[in-house]
């Protein structure tokens, strides 16, 4: 993760495991306070209704006038792959959330950088053994961007 680090110009911070810091530490990407707000609490807002049992639909109540959401990763990869924004300002974010480095290397280092259609990234051939990556958007963006500093 190290060349990472320069290429995003981003800290790894070392912090307790949990609540009990005598039960280890961690190493994490420096959260951003603003993402980490975001990710959290800034989801969008949906108007509460009438319910129509019917067609599976339900009410929060008469009380609630809205809901807030949870922002979806799951619906930001999709973006991701429509081309809303880029690998690098994807993995960024992951970074500004202050994601353990070990599930970093888990979202970015078990798939293929061919699968996000990435521009020169390696892709497997005829007789390519099955069973290991050819490279991994963690791969990837090392070796595209090495000796750089990005400007996200």
């Amino acid at each position: 993760m190290a060349p990472l680090a320069v290429i995003f110009n981003h800290d790894a911070v070392e912090v307790p495991s949990g609540p009990d810091p005598s039960k280890g530490r961690t190493w994490r990407w420096k959260p951003n306070a603003f993402i980490d707000w975001i990710q959290d609490y800034a989801g969008v807002y949906t108007p509460s209704g009438p319910s129509n049992t019917a067609r599976g639909e339900h009410s929060y109540g008469r009380h609630c006038t809205s809901i807030r959401a949870s922002l979806s990763l799951n619906m930001l990869v999709c973006d991701l792959q429509c081309g809303a924004f880029s690998m690098e300002e994807w993995m960024k974010f992951y970074m500004q959330m202050g994601y353990s480095l070990s599930g970093y290397g888990e979202v970015f280092g078990q798939h293929e950088a061919s699968e996000y259609g990435l521009s020169g990234a390696k892709v497997r051939e005829e007789g390519d053994e099955e069973d290991h990556y050819i490279e991994t958007v963690l791969e990837y963006i090392t070796r595209i961007h090495e000796g750089k500093v990005l400007k996200l």
